[in-house]
């Protein structure tokens, strides 16, 4: 689906307990930039409370096919799990439904 003739892109990142609340805005706030510059309408952030993608992913995943988002960005790949196996397993259920993921250049 696209609004105002851009394409729908979600955020995701780590919130894990013990991260400042001011690096949460912070991160908030890039990907909310980022979209913005990369030519997407923002139609979410979605934010894991713990290390390893779980509950959150799962919801975005889910609001993506019924939304038809194209893409979901991440801060850093770290964003995605505390290792590579956890990481690469997120970006295949990423693949596997379609969403293309993008890596924000610098993290967060």
């Amino acid at each position: 689906m696209k609004t105002a003739e851009k394409p729908l892109l979600f955020g995701y990142h780590s919130a894990r307990s013990g991260l400042p609340i001011e690096h949460l805005m912070d991160v908030r706030t890039k990907l909310t930039a980022f979209a913005s510059a990369e030519g997407y309408a923002l139609a979410g952030i979605f934010s894991e409370a713990t290390e390893q993608p779980a509950t959150a992913l799962q919801a975005l995943l889910e609001s993506a096919e019924r939304r038809h988002v194209e893409a979901v960005a991440v801060p850093s790949l770290e964003d995605l799990g505390a290792n590579w196996g956890v990481q690469q397993l997120a970006r295949k259920r990423l693949a596997d439904a379609g969403v293309r993921l993008l890596v924000l250049v610098g993290g967060a």
